[in-house]
């Protein structure tokens, strides 16, 4: 078998190069170990095209094992909203089971199908649930906001008919990077509209993975957390930076709300639904996910959300995909945990006030609490 670097020269790309297939992977290797030794790859013009077909490769070998209950056979392919998706109703029948939309991340150009819908089937073998897995359009062949548009639809038919798809009405939005931009979007379209501004209360958690709020690259290149951020191998800021420009229409600045959500006014966030975010903490966007939480938190003495900062200790960008990895297995556990309603360690506030968990998915207990952690 070829190994993934291989694979990915290939195609004449080195973003990607440092990941693993499945044949390279030692179950209980975390992401931290696996990247330490590894160089970062220098500075490149990327083709969209020749990396979509790479990570097709990654998408193909390194998707999670689906659960035995749960094969691949047990979704279908449906159009909601004139969008196509990927289904999985639960055969267990309860008004208070929860639906997960979960919107995909990618870079906006490129969809890992497999890795997104086996992470969905461990999900809902955790906790029993109906998932959408919204198949939208992707850049450079559509730029934003089509996407948000699709997403945005698909939420508002998820709100407001929900019967009518044969899922339940009770609603978790999970938006994974690019797709937590695309996810808080959506709501935020919702919320900003007198006739379907009501529906997002049944929206009952919010869960961003990761999001890429601020599409301009500000936050990201201004924060305080560069060094951390440079653990992080997969996910290079010059990388983002072409992503961006294959996804704005030509001219537009990345800093308008309509593209990243972390400007939008207070006003317009008004009405929130109960927020966590999860991130590493040496991802590439953890200032991103940092200053989501900055901004969602501002809202809360005028609203009755709360918002939820949990970081993954030793973590980069990549901690929800890597199947065989202990902090892959981990991540259907920890969403799980979280759309039930539970924590396994107590939320302690860091000294600026951001509400921290810190966890270790590579101890055997799965959480570690660090005293002092100020973000």
């Amino acid at each position: 078998m070829l190994s993934s670097v291989a694979k990915f020269q290939k195609f004449g790309v080195n973003l990607l190069s440092i990941l693993p297939v499945r044949s390279e992977i030692k179950l209980g290797m975390n992401t931290a170990t696996l990247f330490a030794t590894l160089p970062a790859p220098a500075p490149q013009k990327m083709d969209v095209f020749s990396l979509r077909e790479a990570v097709a490769v990654w998408d193909r070998d390194c998707a999670f094992p689906y659960p035995k209950d749960i094969p691949p056979t047990d979704f279908t392919e449906e159009i909601l909203a004139g969008v196509p998706v990927s289904a999985y109703r639960s055969p267990i029948r309860d008004s208070l089971m929860p639906t997960v939309l979960f919107v995909h991340g990618g870079g906006f150009f490129c969809e890992l199908a497999n890795v997104h819908r086996s992470l969905m089937a461990n999900i809902a073998d955790h906790i029993p649930c109906c998932g959408v897995l919204p198949h939208y359009s992707l850049a450079p062949e559509k730029k934003l906001p089509d996407a948000i548009k699709e997403i945005t639809d698909v939420l508002h038919s998820l709100l407001s008919t929900p019967e009518a798809f044969g899922v339940t009405k009770n609603l978790v939005v999970i938006g994974y990077s690019s797709g937590g931009n695309l996810a808080w979007n959506a709501i935020l379209n919702l919320l900003n509209s007198e006739a379907t501004k009501p529906l997002v209360s049944n929206v009952s958690q919010l869960i961003l993975m990761s999001p890429w709020v601020d599409i301009s690259m500000q936050t990201t290149k201004e924060g305080p957390y560069q060094s951390e951020q440079d653990a992080d191998k997969m996910l290079q800021t010059w990388g983002l930076e072409q992503m961006r420009d294959w996804t704005l229409p030509e001219g537009a600045d990345g800093t308008e709300p309509c593209y990243s959500p972390i400007y939008r006014s207070a006003d317009e966030m008004k009405g929130m639904p109960n927020t966590v975010v999860i991130v590493g903490e040496g991802d590439r966007l953890l200032t991103d996910a940092v200053a989501t939480v900055r901004v969602l938190n501002n809202l809360e003495c005028e609203a009755s959300s709360s918002t939820k900062l949990v970081v993954l200790e030793g973590q980069t960008h990549n901690h929800s995909a890597h199947v065989g990895l202990r902090d892959g297995i981990f991540t259907p556990d920890l969403i799980a945990a979280i759309i039930r309603g539970e924590s396994p360690l107590a939320l302690e506030k860091s000294s600026d006030g951001l509400g921290v968990l810190l966890l270790d998915p590579t101890a055997a207990s799965c959480c570690v609490e660090v005293p002092g952690l100020s973000l």
